[in-house]
């Protein structure tokens, strides 16, 4: 292996940071043999899941697998502020420990010198003791000279006084160069030399020349001081061990949090699979092998489809044991030379560098999806799910991780777009499309702030040509590009958070413009406005509908609202809003009938008055049996639920003629009008009037009637 990298500032998921001080090295961490041809090829899921282990497990530091990458590099896994600070607390207490081996022997050497100390004063203080005894006896003897104790001699004396007192070994009595001396037992007296383990003190008169000599014995003192000496050793020997034992128990347990801490740093906490930051830096690895071997590799960016909805409908907590299920699978379907990680949420990466044809990609993928797909058994039940992928490939050592990642997750985007379940390859087009999505985020918020929005309007007319109502539709004119396609603007502000904003602005243009054609004495008798699932979804909607119809002087029946079938399938807040609408007395409509999903149990049971039969199936009425068959089945089913029905996109007298024969009650197209701006809807309106020799304006507003009624 190569040798540790320097220490570096440690980096986190969402950006970098630098702790304070020192920075810790990470470990090395041996890598499988990713880029290398021979590495072995899985076939089998279940062999894979257990054979992983060796190699998978030493590149994520879980086991200590002997080193066999293919390159040789540490991978030093990136640590957090919070993980360093830890790590460096944790590492001050050893070294703290460290030094009190230093403050033991300083202990134990001020114990040495506090007792030697003691003994010195405890040695002036037994000279002084022997010196009391020594007068004490030689007072004694002068009471036996002195005849005070009839019949004693000065021998007893000393022979009593040998016994007497405990510390006495012997005693001499002189008395004009006459001596006498008794001993206890075997001791020697003063005479006898120099004893280290007793002294002598002599004791004079000062009235005579008489003088009395005693050996005292020092034993005592001697262990006493041993015994303190002893007492403060054990304690030190004591505190030693305890320090020795905790120290150990401490640098255990430090190991074991820096290799907890190294494997946060490192893995994901739910799957154990690699995370971003730990993915990044082994593709760097990757990036360099590739560079020193001419090889390039494969990026596959994955999403889970519908983990979502199992989100919200199970609870996080089964959307936990899901994505723990797949990663196991995901595990178990890919190669040891491949790199996994989860990157957060339902976010799946996959590195490539065995095989990065597009055949072996395409293999590897199919058993993604198709592995991801089976049913996870649960408690409750079980769910199923879709796999979407993007796929950067021939990515070489000289792009840089965020780029490859960047271009996958627009193929990805892609493949989520094109209906899921997609696997989809970067092209540079999506580049071209991700900056014009970019940009048109970017001036979406001014647009709306500068009322860059505008409303033209296509007229709903009823089979014998009369206007029934309008449709105001949603036009944006960019100050640079021109015209911005609907499609285009709507779904950016459908992502970017800006619908409600932009929903209110266009209300209140067609209100403004819906009053102004009434103040003009046009007759106009509803406009309907298309309402997002986004708007459906704000507990604040509906109030302030109300407010800006309300404001403007016109009532619920003014307006009619047009909603998708998935705004009204997906959410139960939509469902309600939709009630709360009907019964204030706006008018519901479900725009695009037939192109989406729904349920009809619940279509019978919300208040919806129309269904608007999409320019798909309209423009199939004129040879195509199949179209005239789902066109018929709506008109048949909406005349059974009692609803009305408006055929969008008629272009052709033939088609008007077909849909006023089959009963359909409203008609909107090219054939009638093409959408126009409110000065110009005016005069359309006028002019038809006048054409048709009308006398007077017809009323505000008069109810559409079922295509039978109309017919009698």
């Amino acid at each position: 292996m190569l040798p540790r990298q320097a220490p570096f500032q440690n980096r986190t998921l969402n950006g970098e940071g630098a702790a304070s001080g020192t920075f810790i090295a990470a470990k090395e961490l041996t890598t499988p043999r990713i880029c290398d041809p021979a590495a072995p090829q899985v076939r089998d899921g279940s062999a894979a899941h257990r054979s992983m282990g060796p190699n998978r497990a030493s590149l994520l530091g879980v086991a200590n697998a002997a080193p066999h990458s293919a390159f040789d590099r540490s991978i030093q896994p990136p640590l957090t502020l919070m993980h360093v600070g830890l790590l460096r607390s944790a590492a001050a207490r050893p070294h703290v420990l460290e030094r009190l081996w230093p403050l033991l022997v300083a202990s134990l050497t001020a114990v040495v010198l506090f007792t030697c100390q003691h003994l010195y004063f405890e040695l002036q203080s037994a000279r002084e003791d022997a010196a009391d005894d020594a007068a004490s006896i030689l007072a004694l003897v002068h009471h036996v000279d002195e005849g005070h104790w009839p019949g004693a001699t000065v021998v007893d004396v000393l022979r009593e006084a040998s016994a007497g007192f405990d510390r006495v070994m012997s005693a001499t009595y002189c008395h004009s160069a006459h001596c006498l001396s008794e001993s206890r037992g075997s001791a020697p007296d003063c005479e006898s030399g120099r004893d280290w383990l007793s002294v002598c003190v002599t004791a004079a008169d000062d009235k005579s020349t008489a003088s009395l000599t005693v050996r005292y014995s020092l034993v005592e003192v001697y262990l006493e001081a041993l015994r303190a000496i002893a007492f403060f050793v054990l304690v030190l020997l004591i505190a030693a061990a305890t320090q020795a034992t905790a120290s150990r128990r401490l640098r255990a347990r430090l190991s074991s949090a820096e290799t907890d801490l190294r494997r946060a740093a490192t893995l994901d906490a739910l799957t154990h699979l690699l995370n971003r930051s730990a993915f990044e830096m082994a593709v760097r690895a990757v990036n360099d092998r590739a560079s020193a071997d001419a090889r390039s590799w494969t990026l596959m960016y994955l999403d889970l489809d519908g983990f979502k909805d199992i989100n919200d409908h199970h609870g996080h907590t089964v959307g936990d044991v899901v994505l723990k299920e797949v990663a196991d699978r995901l595990r178990s379907a890919v190669p040891d030379s491949a790199l996994l990680g989860r990157f957060g949420g339902d976010k799946f990466a996959l590195a490539l560098c065995a095989s990065t044809d597009r055949p072996a990609i395409e293999r590897q993928a199919q058993r993604l999806m198709e592995i991801v797909s089976r049913p996870i058994d649960l408690e409750t039940g079980s769910v199923s799910m879709g796999l979407s992928i993007g796929v950067a490939e021939s990515i070489t050592a000289e792009q840089p991780f965020g780029e490859a990642l960047r271009r996958a997750d627009l193929a990805l985007y892609e493949a989520k777009h094109a209906g899921r379940g997609r696997l989809r390859y970067f092209d540079q087009a999506m580049s071209r499309h991700a900056s014009d999505r970019y940009e048109l985020l970017d001036a979406l918020k001014a647009a709306i702030e500068r009322k860059q929005f505008f409303l033209e309007y296509q007229p709903q007319v009823d089979v014998d040509g009369q206007l029934r109502g309008v449709e105001a539709l949603a036009r944006w004119r960019h100050p640079t590009r021109g015209m911005i396609r609907p499609d285009l603007f709507i779904a950016a502000a459908e992502q970017s958070g800006w619908m409600g904003p932009l929903g209110l602005l266009l209300l209140e243009l067609a209100c403004t413009d819906l009053q102004a054609c009434r103040g003009s004495g046009t007759c106009i008798p509803y406009v309907s406005v298309n309402i997002s699932p986004k708007q459906l979804a704000d507990p604040s909607f509906v109030s302030v509908l109300c407010n800006v119809v309300e404001r403007h002087g016109l009532t619920s029946r003014d307006v009619e609202l047009e909603v998708t079938e998935g705004s009204l399938m997906d959410a139960a807040t939509s469902e309600d809003a939709v009630r709360r609408l009907a019964a204030l007395g706006f008018r519901i409509a479900i725009d695009d009938f037939g192109t989406g999903y729904s349920s009809l149990s619940r279509l019978h049971r919300l208040p919806v008055h129309k269904l608007k039969i999409d320019r798909a199936f309209v423009g199939q009425l004129e040879g195509d049996r199949v179209g005239t068959s789902i066109v018929e089945s709506i008109l048949a089913l909406a005349d059974r639920l009692g609803l009305k029905t408006v055929a969008e996109g008629v272009e052709t007298r033939e088609q008007s003629l077909w849909l006023k024969e089959a009963g359909c009650t409203l008609i909107q197209g090219y054939y009638y009008a093409r959408p126009m701006a409110r000065e110009r809807l005016i005069d359309w309106i006028q002019d038809r009037r006048f054409a048709r020799g009308d006398d007077a304006p017809a009323p505000v507003w008069s109810e559409t009637l079922p295509g039978e009624a109309m017919k009698r």
